[in-house]
């Protein structure tokens, strides 16, 4: 009898991007007084490269790992050696994240508006940050991610860096804010309170603050070059 464990899912032999599923891996529990027990199952794994590595279950079926983590050491390597780039990259990769993270997961609070209707990371940048970074360059300041055909997805060839306010005119829709009985557009809030476009754009659209709490928070006097 063989010494396998019982799983009641095997993912032995399949095949998760670069990586296959050569055999069950370890198995750790981690108990929570007054919470629910993790459970974590691993798998070891073969990557096309010919490294080895354990990734747990959830990583492989979700697609958020798909190669052992060479491809993008090395691209990252190559790309900061021709370049002369060596920072961290912080927007870039916030940039990356956030847009697997709308099109790819369904908890996402975006997700309805991108993965739900279809829209998609191109497999080129989808589990590749250093490709990414590498085809749309260094973000220029006060710029965001933007798709020129917005009901098409995230591909080299469809996206770009933009001016917020640049983005906001070129929205799927006219984006339109009900507060205190009143419904108007985003921009008609931004002329009536006398506030900056980019600050009530990044409590609604990037931490994501219910509209009341968007515009009945006190807006702070400006100040070139930072943003609240």
């Amino acid at each position: 009898m063989s010494g396998k464990p019982h799983i009641r899912n095997d993912l032995t032999g399949q095949r998760f991007g670069k990586l296959v599923v050569l055999d069950v891996g370890k198995y750790t529990r981690r108990e929570r007084p007054g919470k629910t027990t993790i459970h974590r199952r691993y798998w070891l794994c073969q990557c096309d490269c010919g490294n080895e590595a354990e990734v747990q279950t959830g990583s492989l079926t979700s697609g958020n790992t798909r190669t052992c983590g060479c491809s993008s050491a090395d691209r990252l390597d190559g790309f900061r050696r021709t370049h002369g780039l060596s920072g961290t990259y912080r927007y870039e990769y916030n940039a990356w994240s956030h847009m697997r993270h709308r099109c790819h997961n369904p908890l996402d609070i975006e997700y309805k508006n991108y993965g739900g209707r279809g829209i998609v990371v191109c497999e080129r940048w989808r589990d590749d940050f250093p490709t990414f970074l590498a085809d749309m360059g260094p973000r220029p300041k006060n710029t965001t991610l933007d798709r020129m055909n917005n009901d098409a997805g995230y591909t080299p060839e469809n996206c770009r860096w933009i001016s917020l306010r640049e983005n906001l005119r070129n929205m799927r829709k006219t984006r339109f804010l009900t507060f205190e009985g009143r419904t108007q557009s985003f921009m008609a809030w931004v002329e009536e309170l006398g506030i900056k476009y980019i600050t009530l754009y990044t409590r609604i659209y990037q931490r994501h603050w219910d509209i009341e709490r968007a515009l009945s928070t006190p807006f702070p006097p400006r100040q070139p070059g930072k943003v609240i």
